[in-house]
């Protein structure tokens, strides 16, 4: 097991990545056992039950509402009956909230916690590994909106993240591929060598990167000390450090809401995010061309669903108008200026992106 803690000043993280991590929550720092509100994914009942008898027996007193996960659950309304639950439970401050499952659930249930009482205390058990490099830490919980996803949330920092690799080994082929386009965009943004050690690694098949619990734990870590630093230097997201961990998203974003949550994983969505991300940064002339061919080719062989027909450009230019990153009604893009170098708050004009949507529909994916 490794470990690592975010200390923000106002509050620490303790970040776990490792296996058979339910046996060891006794060395987790939590404070003295008091009562714990489990929200988990129906899928993972077996998984869970070891987690719970394991906290029952550090003298915790247990209550587990199961939830089907999906982008369904990140509204209000989806919200409400586990409000209820938390209040006819009688759950208090004291209380800690545990989020089991992946990135809708970590979402869903961290604005659950950030928003009950004010705010009570949360650890976030990611169990997909887009979850586990990603949105598993950072503090950004939210719900999504009929405008716009993620569109309603609040900043609250969980306690713990625990990365237990014990939940990957049952994850179907495209929650992986999905998970490794997160991992890519670590590489394409921030780290030209955890880019570069993804090429080489994934020349015979993307999957390779996953060949070993040692590699993968190695890919999260390197990922999640990745986001932690943007974090520690931005918590709020303000400043443009935490920004570029946004690369790909604002054109994924578009992308699953058109389609409405359910054709496209989220990974899936950034990953055509990154390729017009690429392209709209050559018609910027912050991207040398050499770089985006090469980026283009490895992002070109990811097997991914191909992009739908598009709707109209006008309607799909208020979509971006209304994402979190847009200012003053003009969407703002990640874009780069190398690999390992993302620049945020970068200004496109709708001409720019008409024409990165149009050239993205005629591409072709690694999916045959």
């Amino acid at each position: 097991m490794k470990t690592f803690t975010l200390d923000l000043g106002h509050g620490k993280s303790q970040i776990w990545v490792g296996e058979n991590l339910p046996m060891r929550l006794k060395k987790l720092n939590l404070g003295p056992p008091t009562r714990a509100f489990m929200v988990a994914d129906t899928r993972l009942k077996r998984s869970a039950q070891l987690w719970i008898e394991q906290l029952r027996k550090q003298g915790w007193s247990v209550e587990v509402r199961w939830v089907r996960a999906s982008e369904n659950l990140k509204s209000l309304m989806q919200l409400e009956p586990l409000y209820r639950w938390l209040i006819q439970k009688g759950a208090d401050r004291h209380s800690v909230l545990f989020a089991m499952g992946g990135g809708t659930i970590g979402d869903a249930v961290g604005f659950l916690a950030g928003t009950y009482l004010r705010g009570i205390r949360w650890v976030s058990v990611p169990t997909t590994l887009l979850a586990q490099v990603d949105s598993g830490l950072g503090g950004k919980t939210a719900v999504n909106h009929p405008l716009g996803k993620n569109l309603i949330g609040v900043f609250h920092q969980p306690d713990a993240v625990l990365c237990d690799l014990g939940f990957l080994k049952s994850l179907p082929v495209r929650e992986l591929i999905s998970g490794l386009g997160e991992i890519i965009k670590y590489g394409i943004a921030l780290d030209r060598k955890l880019y570069e050690f993804c090429v080489k690694k994934s020349s015979h098949g993307f999957l390779d990167l996953l060949s070993s619990p040692k590699s993968v734990e190695s890919l999260i870590l390197t990922c999640l000390k990745l986001k932690a630093a943007a974090v520690k230097k931005d918590e709020y997201d303000r400043k443009g450090f935490r920004a570029v961990l946004n690369w790909g998203h604002t054109l994924g974003h578009l992308f699953e809401a058109e389609t409405g949550y359910d054709y496209f994983r989220h990974g899936e969505a950034v990953i055509w995010g990154m390729r017009g991300a690429v392209y709209l940064s050559v018609l910027q002339g912050l991207l040398p061309e050499r770089d985006a061919a090469q980026i283009e080719k490895f992002l070109s062989r990811l097997p991914v669903p191909k992009l739908k027909r598009p709707s109209g450009f006008a309607k799909r230019w208020r979509q971006l108008t209304h994402d979190k990153k847009s200012k003053g009604g003009s969407p703002k893009f990640v874009l780069l200026r190398g690999i390992g170098l993302a620049v945020s708050d970068q200004k496109v004009s709708p001409n720019q992106v008409k024409e990165t949507l149009a050239w993205l529909h005629q591409q072709k994916s690694g999916v045959k």
